[in-house]
């Protein structure tokens, strides 16, 4: 079997910390339920000057082992 080739996205982020939480939460469910195939995720606080967006976030950065695994996650 040929290996996939991981799937990265970037792009996503919030504002509140709440809402940091809940993707926290979403992620760590998901992986719990997909064993075999985990989401990695990266929240990267608020950098003074970022380019996207003025006040203070969270960036969030995924890492899927596949396309599929992706479009798993963000149907449930």
């Amino acid at each position: 079997m040929a290996d996939q080739q991981k799937i990265l996205q970037n792009g996503l982020y919030c504002t509140e910390d709440k809402d940091a939480r809940e993707m926290i939460e979403r992620v760590n469910k998901f992986n719990i339920n997909h064993i075999g195939s985990p989401v990695k995720l990266d929240v990267i606080p608020y950098e003074k000057g970022d380019e996207f967006v003025d006040n203070p976030h969270y960036k969030f950065r995924f890492l899927f082992p596949s396309r599929e695994v992706m479009r798993a996650f963000w149907t449930e």
